[in-house]
């Protein structure tokens, strides 16, 4: 299982909490976290002990933005053009990073927004919850 969460600049929200609840339940299922970063740089090992309490930094993943993006598709430009009220008329690449993808992960917890700007969210990108198989990462 992997765990996508905001990173340090989306704290408010709480999601290094929610990351450890995830950790708890799940125990050693939980193979990854991979913070959204975004094009920010790194957390560091005081920054993830901070947001993530005790979990082991050695489940921390860095995402390279220029490097380990995948394009998935295209999100149309009338469908942003929609959502942003017609502040936007450009399509959108839809990626993700690679180990999202190639990574080998039955289950993928991940929120996350798209297209923010000045607090105003124009629409979510992915789901709460993928899952690749039907196995049952509960026990």
């Amino acid at each position: 299982m992997l765990a996508v969460p905001p990173d340090l600049t989306r704290r408010d929200s709480r999601p290094g909490e929610l990351t450890q609840h995830a950790y708890d339940y799940y125990g050693g299922r939980l193979e990854a976290v991979l913070p959204a970063l975004g094009t920010h740089i790194a957390m560091s090992s005081v920054q993830l002990t901070s947001m993530f309490g005790k979990m082991p930094h050695e489940l921390f993943r860095i995402h390279n933005w220029r490097a380990d993006a995948e394009r998935l598709g295209e999100v149309p430009a009338t469908f942003i053009h929609e959502q942003s009220e017609g502040k936007v008329n450009y399509a959108w690449p839809a990626q993700v990073n690679r180990l999202v993808v190639h990574g080998g992960f039955d289950l993928v917890l991940s929120r996350r927004t798209m297209g923010q700007r000045k607090k105003r969210r124009y629409f979510r990108a992915f789901g709460a919850i993928s899952c690749h198989s039907g196995r049952d990462l509960r026990s």
